[in-house]
């Protein structure tokens, strides 16, 4: 497993790690937050979406449904909805939990 590492803006120091999303050194992950700044989303490259709960730092859900890996995810404005894009020349449109 790989980790998200959260910087606060124009800092090196770390903030907090989040665990779970698998992706390898040659990956780039793809990462959005919630409006309310409560969640943070990533790309997974064991075909899932993992959503975190900033706070508590744990995942809060794991959105499944690609047959091939996660490369992009992106939320609307208003947080009602989560787009992703992946290999599997899929794009999926998500109700996202929060």
């Amino acid at each position: 497993k790989s980790r998200l590492i959260l910087y606060p803006a124009g800092s090196s120091m770390q903030l907090r790690n989040y665990y779970g999303a698998t992706n390898d050194q040659l990956g780039q992950t793809r990462a959005c937050w919630h409006p309310t700044g409560a969640y943070i989303y990533c790309t997974s490259q064991d075909l899932k979406i993992f959503c975190w709960a900033v706070g508590s730092q744990r995942v809060a859900a794991q959105l499944k449904g690609h047959s091939g890996v996660v490369r992009d995810v992106g939320l609307s404005p208003d947080g009602r909805t989560l787009v992703s894009g992946s290999f599997d020349k899929t794009v999926r449109v998500w109700r996202p939990p929060a």
